[in-house]
């Protein structure tokens, strides 16, 4: 079972933005992915790792096939749940954010 917002017809429209990083050299060696959909809905690290991780499911073999890491940002409890399961452990970098309070 999930933890993160099911999707209640927000995710229908999204805007995903793909920021490479690069080396020293230039050389693309990892991707981050960031929520860019405008939406009445409020934004959160939550709602940003539900998008993206969708993003990556349907976009089928080009991030699967990568050898880029993906960088992904969450909040602690974004870390429970079985959507993880499906990514790669080998190239995912999981960023967790501590909230203030």
């Amino acid at each position: 079972m999930t933890t993160l917002p099911e999707n209640d017809g927000s995710l229908d429209s999204i805007s995903i933005a793909r920021q490479p990083i690069v080396d020293a050299h230039k050389s693309i060696v990892a991707y981050e992915l960031f929520n860019r959909s405008r939406s009445a809905h409020e934004h959160s690290t939550a709602s940003d790792l539900s998008v993206a991780l969708n993003a990556v499911a349907q976009s089928g073999a080009p991030l699967w096939n990568s050898q880029h890491d993906l960088f992904l940002n969450t909040v602690p409890q974004g870390l429970r749940g079985d959507h993880w399961d499906f990514l790669p452990t080998k190239n995912t970098v999981v960023k967790v954010r501590h909230l203030p309070g």
